[in-house]
C-alpha cells in the first residue's frame, strides 16, 4: 500500500506497472467509505444510503498511466458498459417473444458487464482513509520503486 495525500499529484510513472510516463496527467477520484456501511445497506436500504453519502470521501489524484494500462481500462469500461447495454436488448427480446429463459441471460449479462466496468474502471484502490491521508492499493512494481 502507499500512503498518501488525499489530494497529490504521484510521480510520472504508471501506477500498475512502474513505466515512465510524460506526465502524471490522469485524474483518478476514487471513493472511499467504510466497509460496515455495507452491512448496514444490506439491513437497511435508507439508513445504508445516508450513512454512504455522509461517511464517504472522495480523492483527488493525478497519477501517472501508461498507454497500455489507459487503453486496458478504457476497454474494460466499453466492453461493461456495452454489455450491460446490450442486456436490454435481451431483455427486450424475451419480453417480445413470450421467452422467460431470456430473462436469465438479461441478468447475467447486466451484472456481468456492471462487474467488468466496475473492476476495469479502477485505477488505484482506496484501503482506508483517516483525515486528509489515504492508504491506496497500487501494482507491486510501482510499489517497489518507491522503497
Amino acid at each position: 500500500m502507499v500512503v498518501s495525500p488525499i489530494a497529490a499529484t504521484w510521480p510520472a510513472r504508471c501506477v500498475h506497472c512502474n513505466a515512465n510516463v510524460p506526465a502524471a496527467d490522469f485524474k483518478a477520484k476514487p471513493v472511499w467509505y467504510p466497509k460496515w456501511v455495507i452491512i448496514v445497506f444490506l439491513l437497511s436500504r435508507l439508513i445504508g444510503i445516508i450513512l454512504y453519502f455522509w461517511k464517504r470521501r472522495t480523492l483527488d489524484l493525478n497519477i501517472g498511466l501508461c498507454e497500455e494500462h489507459r487503453r486496458k481500462r478504457s476497454m474494460a469500461m466499453w466492453g461493461g458498459g456495452g454489455a450491460a447495454a446490450f442486456a436490454f436488448v435481451v431483455l427486450g427480446a424475451g419480453l417480445a417473444l413470450d421467452m422467460p429463459e431470456l430473462f436469465i441471460g438479461f441478468l447475467l449479462l447486466f451484472v456481468g458487464g456492471l462487474i467488468v466496468l466496475a473492476l476495469g474502471a479502477r485505477t488505484v484502490t482506496p484501503m482506508s482513509v483517516e483525515g486528509e491521508v489515504a492508504r491506496l492499493k497500487v501494482g507491486q512494481p510501482f510499489l517497489e520503486s518507491l522503497r
